[in-house]
């Protein structure tokens, strides 16, 4: 069954990684301000558990059937339902909760920023994402041809940002705060090398000022005006 590589050890040491950041965030969130979440692109349902063990009201979205069929066995105390998070119309029938999470999706989709603009109306309080990243400082995204398993997109087609472009796309879908997780992730993926690029990053967005220790306050730049040549 496909949907099983995501209890290979590749995927459950980078979600242990994961998680010990979503960790350290609850940390510093006092548990009433955190009572209904909604998990984005849940897959099978590992963060599901864990978010519901913290004693939250989870929602988890998953586009596979399987998938959403797998969660609801591993995971039913929570609500498994299939949706595609690019299908803005679907989207609209949720509810916002107080945490949004979405690791391990953005870099999955052809339209990362239409998901961006329902997270937004989506988050009562606060989002946390994590995603792969495309080298540059310049607000740029790549298209990449994915992979056709379980684990990959819908359409096995993704539309990959920088971190630049990540942070202008949170910035314009109407978050007032953004935040970029500057302590380590103990896995090679979030580590810069003189050889290797930093290949993910995890970041927080919110409607107010968040005090939590681990997230950086970052800036979206400006976007560069297209250069106007004379035809």
């Amino acid at each position: 069954m496909s949907a099983q590589l995501f209890d290979e050890p590749y995927y459950i040491d980078i979600n242990e990684a994961r998680w010990r950041v979503v960790e350290q965030v609850f940390d510093h969130v006092p548990p009433p301000e955190m009572r209904s979440c909604l998990d984005v692109g849940a897959g099978p349902g590992w963060f599901t558990d864990r978010l519901c063990k913290k004693g939250m009201k989870v929602t988890a979205l998953e586009g596979r059937p399987e998938l959403v069929s797998l969660g609801r066995q591993r995971v039913p105390e929570a609500r498994f339902l299939e949706m595609n998070v690019e299908r803005a119309d679907q989207m609209e029938s949720l509810e916002p909760a107080d945490f949004v999470l979405c690791f391990g999706l953005l870099y999955h989709v052809e339209n990362p920023f239409c998901v961006i603009r329902s997270l937004r109306r989506l988050a009562r309080r606060m989002l946390l994402l994590e995603t792969v990243l495309v080298p540059g400082n310049a607000p740029i995204a790549q298209i990449v041809d994915e992979g056709q398993n379980a684990t990959q997109g819908l359409t096995y087609c993704s539309f990959i940002p920088s971190r630049a472009a990540l942070l202008k796309m949170l910035q314009r879908a109407g978050f007032s705060h953004l935040y970029e997780w500057s302590d380590a992730v103990d896995h090679q993926d979030f580590i810069e090398t003189p050889e290797r690029h930093r290949r993910r990053g995890i970041f927080a967005a919110s409607h107010e000022p968040l005090q939590i220790s681990g997230l950086t306050a970052v800036e979206a730049g400006p976007a560069p005006k297209p250069e106007m040549r004379k035809l």
